[in-house]
């Protein structure tokens, strides 16, 4: 017998997607909005960056490309979860609670029975995948919606997604190979704010850990670095930004391959050219059927947890010291909750 419901359950399956703004008019409003989800803590650093954003002379290359159109991929990926009951796939942006919540009413109005929120990142911050999942918890509570609800916080070393990620870049590490050692660069999405405590950091250095083997790289050709927009202060000092990381292989021979968790700014190949790079290679998108499967795989085995909060890491959880871990602190956003999901995340574990 199947462990899942039947085909008339209805599963609203939640895509958070990056959503920067393309056109000029509308990157200044979705900063603002960046600033009420950051919360900063004290107000002169508020009031500065508010000035800073607004005096921000913009150029072509600090803004990003639209994300592609997902709407038959999103036909194709219902059509594979069959054996999940009535399964329904809705897009919400991440940082957009007004779009978020026309997502909500279309969850509501569908009358789903189920509901389960997929990160936009596989690494875990407060102010990203944390952000939304508070977001909607609050949104479908003001909605009236208590239905059963599932989030997935992170999977930063599914299996699936690392066979996805090793199918996109050996073609691109092949090619890269016949003009020298080649050095794969790492773009972490979180350069907008980190929060101490965050495990994202400790998520991307697992993943390069277990990344570089299955490419037959040694340790030293993997590299982190983190996407951030200026004027915007960096989480992390000890990881460079794309632009510092960049200008570290410019006086190397060696070809670099980037490999991307958020989308790049516009003309970042004339961007390397000018620091006299010479050979940078993206990885592109992967092969339809991988990705599919991937995340085919990520809707079950977030449906597979209990209710409250989920986390694809497995086993190899976070160590206790990234206090900010919703699977290890439920707490962190469901206080009513929290000591009923933690009794059933340690029975499960």
């Amino acid at each position: 017998m199947s462990h899942y419901p039947s085909p008339r359950w209805r599963v609203a399956v939640v895509l958070l997607r990056h959503g920067m703004p393309v056109r000029r008019a509308d990157v200044f409003p979705y900063l603002q909005r960046l600033l009420t989800a950051f919360q900063p803590g004290t107000s002169p650093w508020r009031r500065w960056l508010r000035a800073r954003l607004a005096a921000w002379s913009w150029r072509d290359g600090d803004l990003f490309p639209a994300e592609p159109d997902a709407g038959p991929w999103l036909t194709a990926l219902e059509e594979k979860l069959w054996d999940q009951g009535d399964v329904r796939l809705f897009q919400a942006p991440l940082h957009d609670d007004a779009a978020m919540s026309r997502v909500v009413d279309e969850v509501v109005e569908w009358q789903a029975d189920e509901t389960l929120l997929l990160p936009a990142d596989p690494f875990y911050t407060l102010t990203r995948n944390g952000h939304a999942m508070d977001a909607w918890r609050r949104l479908t509570a003001a909605a009236g919606f208590r239905k059963a609800s599932r989030s997935l916080c992170c999977h930063p070393t599914d299996p699936l997604m690392l066979r996805a990620l090793v199918h996109r870049i050996a073609p691109v590490l092949g090619m890269a190979a016949l003009q020298g050692r080649p050095q794969l660069l790492i773009a972490l999405p979180w350069g907008l704010g980190a929060t101490d405590g965050d495990p994202a950091f400790w998520q991307a250095e697992q993943l390069a850990r277990e990344l570089w083997p299955l490419l037959g790289l040694q340790p030293g050709s993997v590299t982190l670095c983190q996407l951030a927009l200026r004027g915007l202060p960096l989480p992390s000092p000890a990881i460079p930004t794309l632009n510092a990381a960049l200008e570290r292989f410019a006086g190397l021979a060696a070809p670099v391959i980037l490999l991307s968790f958020t989308p790049l700014p516009a003309g970042l190949q004339g961007w390397a050219e000018k620091l006299g790079i010479r050979q940078l290679q993206l990885v592109g998108p992967g092969d339809p059927a991988l990705e599919m499967a991937w995340q085919t795989h990520l809707v079950r085995q977030g449906r597979a947890g209990h209710q409250g909060i989920c986390a694809g890491f497995g086993a190899r959880q976070c160590s206790g010291d990234h206090s900010l871990c919703p699977y290890r602190s439920p707490a962190v956003f469901a206080p009513s909750a929290a000591g009923l999901q933690l009794a059933a995340m340690r029975e499960r574990a």
